[in-house]
């Protein structure tokens, strides 16, 4: 019955952020903000994350590098998610409310790229020309993140790409903020999704640290 009555509180303070002003009271915005943490609890660190995982079909040094970046991919993750609190806790209001929506989906599905992190297994596919730590992952669905071309370095480092890959696994799209080298626009909508369903924009805040998007990236 809470479980109920909490969801039912949070759809009607959904729909009074919706269709009221720009959020002004702090109080209720906190209120919003401790029921959406506590329908998405952050998970507890796994001591054993690196070696827990399966990672299969690659050689001895891609292992080695891919054990080492899930725990820069975790520890980035967390970092962002505490930054994505700190930001909510700290400001008084949004510029726009639908910004504050989007800010809260994207906390929860760095928590679910998170938990799919420790659950995903590795696979090493052949090298690809002109490619680094390219990933391939069944969106929506997927258990299992192929990995390209691993390496060291590049224009995309191998731990923005595990994050990237499992925040597929959480209902995100594509949209390729890192197709250049010296070219990474910061998180944007696109024509076909909003930033906060596309997985690049969590692999930018891995890279480059949270900021909200529409107001101050």
């Amino acid at each position: 019955m809470k479980n109920i009555a909490l969801i039912l509180l949070l759809f009607v303070l959904q729909e009074s952020v919706l269709a009221g002003p720009p959020i002004q009271n702090f109080k209720k915005r906190q209120e919003w903000i401790k029921l959406n943490r506590r329908l998405k609890a952050i998970p507890s660190k796994l001591d054993n994350l690196s070696e827990s995982v399966i990672v299969e079909k690659c050689s001895q040094s891609e292992e080695a590098l891919i054990r080492n970046r899930l725990l820069l991919a975790d520890d980035g993750a967390r970092r962002v998610l505490q930054e994505i609190d700190e930001t909510l806790e700290n400001r008084e209001e949004f510029k726009r409310k639908k910004v504050l929506l989007k800010v809260l989906n994207a906390r929860n599905k760095l928590i679910c790229a998170i938990e799919e992190l420790s659950k995903s297994k590795y696979i090493c596919g052949k090298d690809k020309e002109n490619t680094y730590n390219a990933g391939f992952t069944l969106p929506f669905r997927g258990s299992k993140i192929k990995l390209f071309s691993i390496r060291e370095g590049g224009p995309v480092e191998l731990e923005q790409t595990l994050l990237h890959e499992a925040v597929h696994h959480c209902k995100t799209t594509d949209a390729a903020y890192f197709t250049y080298e010296y070219y990474n626009p910061p998180p944007h909508d696109t024509l076909l999704s909003t930033w906060d369903n596309i997985a690049d924009t969590y692999a930018y805040w891995l890279r480059y640290g949270f900021c909200v998007p529409e107001e101050n990236c």
